[in-house]
């Protein structure tokens, strides 16, 4: 592909993609009511924090473990959790802030969430259609998503495919929130149903690549492209 035609283009390695502008607080999670509800002790106060991710994040939240905070006040709390300690590192759990990464790495004009018949895609980028992935997980090295069972995943794959088959130009841009990590993999344990869509996406010709990214608690850096593990390889 040449560059004038290029949809994604990666930025320079350790440029600053985000930067959160509230001051961070640490706390302790204490326990997790529900998908988006976390609470946190903070010098002894117990505190309702907003989770703005709905995986299961089990290697980030469960009792005992660090995370940072925010002040942002919502319908039901006045803080936001930005990030969870994960194998010595942080690692950004607020899926918020994936639209402005990902609008880093496109090279040409775009549209937000494009319509498809009933289902929405993220951008639409000089006529090609882009979803972006934010991924978490680190198992083994291994960069791998989803870590919960994604029906919605696998369906966007699946348009992709059919928008790839049918002549059109189809893109998916995996932003791998850390850094610790050698390669990227779909989750095929987790959601079998997302690898078999993976793999036939590639094989149809959508472009798939993953990008790892670092953060420092205060912002996010740009790092490398990763190679796709194994058997599965990217275009």
């Amino acid at each position: 592909m040449t560059l004038k035609n290029r949809i994604i283009s990666p930025p320079s390695r350790g440029e600053i993609l985000y930067a959160f502008n509230e001051p961070m607080m640490e706390g302790t999670v204490l326990s997790r009511p529900n998908r988006f509800m976390v609470r946190i002790d903070h010098d002894g106060m117990p505190i309702p924090c907003h989770l703005h991710d709905p995986g299961r994040l089990k290697e980030v939240i469960f009792p005992g473990n660090r995370v940072l905070f925010r002040r942002i006040k919502g319908a039901k709390t006045d803080y936001s959790i930005a990030a969870g300690m994960n194998n010595g590192i942080w690692v950004p759990i607020d899926t918020r802030i994936h639209g402005a990464i990902a609008e880093k790495f496109l090279a040409r004009d775009f549209t937000r969430e494009v319509t498809i018949g009933r289902k929405r895609i993220d951008y639409m980028v000089g006529g090609s259609y882009l979803e972006v992935k934010g991924c978490t997980l680190n198992m083994g090295g291994k960069a791998m998503f989803p870590d919960a069972p994604s029906r919605r995943a696998s369906e966007h794959l699946r348009l992709l495919s059919s928008i790839s088959m049918n002549g059109g130009s189809a893109y998916v841009l995996i932003l791998v929130l850390r850094a610790d990590v050698d390669c990227f993999a779909p989750n095929a344990e987790t959601d079998p149903e997302f690898a078999r869509a993976l793999i036939d996406a590639i094989q149809s010709g959508v472009r798939i690549e993953a990008h790892s990214l670092s953060f420092d608690s205060k912002r996010v850096y740009y790092e490398k492209r990763l190679p796709f593990c194994g058997e599965f390889t990217s275009s």
